[in-house]
């Protein structure tokens, strides 16, 4: 009987669906059978094997970290010549899976995995549906239909993931909500749609969950419940692409503020040649295939188009004539010289070395600019920069970290460094914390997570400052305290590898504010009077661009911004933490059964001595991010700074990425960051953009237009944001000058302005394409339009 009415109701919904035309189209189908489940993945492939047989499964393999199984990471220390096991950790999040030792957002590798058949219990409707579906009856099930087969994915192998459909993968609980299907007599033959923000239905043939058909209609369309069709829907404001027809698109307006209504849609055709850009909702001359220029508001597409009045275009788009233009680098990332002389390891030298197998690529040589700092210097001369932001090595400039031994070495390469920049008139800007600690301090002390370190930084920068101090009037102590205590004491997965989720990243933030705080005094004290110098620390952020305007969304943009720039800024120029983050991890510690909030709190003293330690704001900026609500409500018993923060975050499909996917071309971000700032502390502290970038691939070499379309923008922005909005920016440091490792990702990405040979091992500099846009902005291809910032797509 159940087997009679499956058909019948194929052929009635394959009859209902038989309509030509574009504002109706037939559903992708997955149709149920009747065979039990198996656990595979795409290419037939079993998900979620063990890694290892039990009795191996506390092996430390001799390394600091490995993986247990698929879900779970092992964390080891070195004790009396073997790792032992110390600490078990579930990869949870936005990295659900553990890789080599490290939680990962995918699995990279077939270890989880193997062979397998199709799944049996569904079917695809037809050879043309693919993509994923939910599963009716687990929410923990999902589909994927290819060239007509099912597969099958089942996320209870990853901790209490839930099937997500925004990145069609297994996800944590904030990220997804439980849906299934509600079959009974009265639901039977009728359409059930999955959840509110997606065009999904399950169809129930009887009283049994798994036996419903799931259809999907797709983005922008709602099922029609009495003929079975996707209706073209307006469930957004903006424009639909016609797939039949390049010329043709929908119109759909909004007619509240407040209520999620709509008019349309509304059939238009693109006048002329034009044709319709899906990419920027737009009528375009040709097809606007591959356009760079993002889906965004008019406002933000005056970054990208040359004004036709001139006076106009240079007015907007001429930054100030004293703003410092330079490049960036950082030691660990290309000195190389490891070893070299008395230099010891740093706690990245040690990170490195004990995952050879997992991390093959270090900084062991680098881009060697340990000994070719003169080849640097070149490059930058090329470019017509005009100052030079890198770090100092702690332990190569102090051996032991402490006074007891001072490199005689190491105080001359950098000696040398500078003087050479001076007499190129290039101005040193130099950062004494880029990640580097001396690896005896962590392996002692626990590095950044006790409070001895506070005082051993002061004594470390009061070094630089008397060493240093005449020839250097640009200072960044610290260099990213979010990112770096995030990965390197809160995941584990950077130097030095500790995982203390929901602890460990708030205490590393909490001594290394403590340690600015202190050697901003210091040189405000004793080195200022002497030498003018003006001292500050570079503050990662993206910038947070709320998904919609609802309330919600703008909300979570806001309480990502105030938990990644606030959360560092806040107690130099208001004396302590956001109020709102105190209030955050303090209910979310309650929750947890915590006596005290996971959050370190200042004493008076502290506070006193953190409030005015700041003579500028360095900012490292990036890219943008669309933000939105979560799915669960703002607190969470799970202890995590990710679970604090508690927002949804996504990039948009359409906008220009680079090979770091998060880092898309979005300039009005870096606009919309100054505007946040200046709204939240004024004017009187200036900003010094000291990282921003573009990613390029592996293979990029010296041919690199998307990075001239990127800089082009960026400074654009930069512009308007200093011409129009007044924002009190000092200074612009590109990141990078050379491509150098990307850490963990080693020399896979390519963020500089000049090509090294690594492949061929010559190390030779050559400086690339995306060279003439800056030659433009420095004044070397016509003086007179010096740091004129023109409009360029690619290239020239």
């Amino acid at each position: 009987m159940a087997a009679r009415f499956y058909v019948s109701l194929i052929l009635a919904v394959l009859a209902l669906m038989a309509v030509e035309g574009t504002l109706r189209t037939k559903p992708r189908m997955l149709v149920p059978r009747n065979h039990e489940h198996q656990l595979v993945g795409e290419s037939g492939r079993l998900l979620g094997a063990p890694l290892a047989a039990t009795n191996t499964a506390q092996n430390c393999n001799d390394q600091v970290a490995s993986c247990i199984d698929c879900t779970n990471r092992l964390t080891c220390m070195k004790i009396a010549g073997s790792y032992q096991p110390v600490s078990t950790t579930a990869c949870t999040g936005s990295t659900p899976y553990c890789v080599n030792g490290v939680c990962s957002p995918t699995t990279t590798n077939n270890t989880c995995l193997q062979e397998s058949n199709l799944v049996t219990d569904f079917n695809c409707l037809d050879d043309d549906t693919n993509g994923y579906f939910p599963s009716p009856a687990n929410c923990r099930k999902y589909y994927y239909c290819a060239d007509g087969q099912a597969y099958e994915y089942d996320c209870s192998q990853y901790g209490t993931t839930l099937y997500g459909p925004a990145r069609a993968m297994c996800v944590p609980t904030s990220e997804a909500t439980c849906n299934v299907a509600s079959c009974t007599t009265a639901t039977i033959r009728t359409y059930q749609k999955w959840r509110s923000d997606q065009s999904v239905y399950f169809v129930c043939t009887d009283t049994v969950a798994a036996h419903a058909y799931v259809a999907d209609c797709g983005e922008d369309r709602e099922i029609d419940a009495n003929t079975g069709d996707c209706v073209l829907t307006c469930r957004r404001e903006g424009r639909i692409a016609d797939t039949s027809n390049k010329k043709q698109y929908y119109e759909c307006i909004k007619t509240s503020a407040t209520l999620d209504t709509y008019v349309g849609p509304i059939a238009s055709t693109c006048p002329g040649s034009s044709e319709f850009d899906a990419a920027t909702e737009r009528c375009v001359e040709g097809t606007g295939g591959g356009s760079n220029t993002p889906d965004a508001d008019d406002e933000v597409e005056n970054y990208f188009k040359t004004e036709s009045d001139p006076a106009l275009e240079k007015s907007l788009y001429t930054l100030p004539a004293d703003l410092i233009i330079g490049a960036a680098s950082a030691a660990y990332q290309v000195e190389g010289a490891w070893n070299v002389s008395d230099k010891s390891p740093s706690i990245w030298d040690s990170f490195f070395h004990q995952r050879r197998q997992q991390y093959p690529e270090n900084g062991d040589v680098a881009a060697d600019s340990y000994h070719r700092y003169l080849d640097d210097i070149e490059m930058l001369k090329e470019l017509g920069m005009k100052a030079y932001r890198f770090s100092m090595s702690w332990p190569r400039l102090l051996p032991n970290g402490d006074l007891s031994v001072q490199s005689e070495d190491g105080k001359n390469y950098y000696m040398n460094l500078i003087a050479a920049l001076r007499d190129a008139g290039i101005e040193p800007i130099v950062t004494l914390h880029h990640w580097d600690i001396p690896n005896s301090f962590q392996q002692d002390d626990g590095g950044w997570l006790g409070d001895k370190i506070i005082d051993r930084f002061n004594v470390y920068a009061d070094y630089v400052f008397q060493t240093f101090g005449s020839q250097v009037k640009y200072w960044l102590l610290m260099n990213e305290p979010h990112i770096f205590c995030s990965g390197g004491y809160e995941t584990g997965g950077s130097a030095p590898g500790i995982a203390e989720l929901g602890t460990g990243g708030y205490l590393c933030v909490h001594n290394m504010l403590l340690a600015h705080a202190k050697a901003w005094h210091n040189y405000n004290d004793n080195y200022k009077p002497l030498y003018g110098g003006l001292v500050g620390s570079s503050f990662d952020i993206m910038y947070a661009q709320p998904a919609t305007n609802k309330p919600e969304d703008i909300e979570a943009a806001e309480r990502y911004m105030i938990f990644g720039l606030a959360w560092v800024v806040d107690p130099f120029l208001k004396g302590d933490y956001p109020q709102l983050m105190k209030d955050v991890v303090a209910e979310n510690s309650r929750q947890a059964g915590l006596a005290q909030s996971r959050l370190p709190s200042f004493t008076d003293d502290q506070k006193a001595m953190l409030k005015g330690a700041l003579d500028f704001i360095g900012i490292n900026h990036y890219s943008t991010l669309l933000v939105s609500a979560p799915v669960l409500p703002s607190t969470s018993t799970q202890q995590s700074y990710t679970n604090d923060v508690n927002v949804t975050s996504t990039s948009k499909e359409s906008w220009v990425h680079s090979a770091r996917y998060v880092f898309a071309v979005c300039p009005w971000g870096l606009r919309g960051t100054l505007q946040w700032i200046t709204k939240r502390y004024g004017t009187s502290v200036p900003v010094f953009i000291t990282e921003n970038g573009w990613g390029g691939p592996e293979d990029e070499g010296t041919d690199d237009p998307n990075r001239v379309f990127y800089y082009s923008t960026y400074l654009r922005a930069l512009a308007r944001s200093i011409n129009e909005d007044k924002a009190n920016v000092i200074g612009y440091t590109a990141w990078c000058l050379e491509d150098n490792l990307e850490w963990a990702s080693g020399y896979s990405l390519k963020f500089g302005l000049v090509y090294v040979d690594y492949d061929g091992q010559t190390l030779n500099r050559q400086v690339k394409y995306s060279s003439k846009l800056f030659k433009e902005v420095n004044g070397l291809t016509d003086p007179s339009k010096t740091h004129y910032v023109p409009y360029h797509d690619g290239y020239y």
